[in-house]
């Protein structure tokens, strides 16, 4: 379900497309676009089998003239059940006001 890079000297315009195949029919293409902290996620939508991955990189703004791609990853994420909330947080009301004087009032 989830394709990336780490530790990469990829720079923040670089494309990862992501083509998966199973027994050589195309199952899901992604492509994504922007390299922070030397990371490069692409997250399908649901889970995908598939018995081939093709990365393909395309990176025209790296100075450093090579690809340094020390670590890949390809395979299944763990998400929580539920999204994380601030409302399980005892005493936080959000989208109140709270008005507060010099005086205390």
């Amino acid at each position: 379900r989830v394709f990336s890079l780490h530790r990469t000297n990829l720079m923040p315009s670089a494309v990862l497309a992501v083509s998966a195949s199973l027994a050589g029919a195309p199952v899901w293409q992604g492509q994504v676009r922007g390299c922070a902290n030397g990371q490069i996620l692409c997250v399908a939508p649901a889970v995908v089998q598939a018995d081939t991955v093709t990365l393909t990189l395309t990176d025209t703004d790296n100075t450093d003239g090579f690809l340094s791609i020390p670590q890949a990853y390809a395979g299944p994420i763990w998400q929580p059940v539920r999204n994380y909330s601030t409302e399980s947080s005892v005493g936080r009301t959000l989208g109140s006001d709270s008005v507060t004087t010099l005086s205390g009032g």
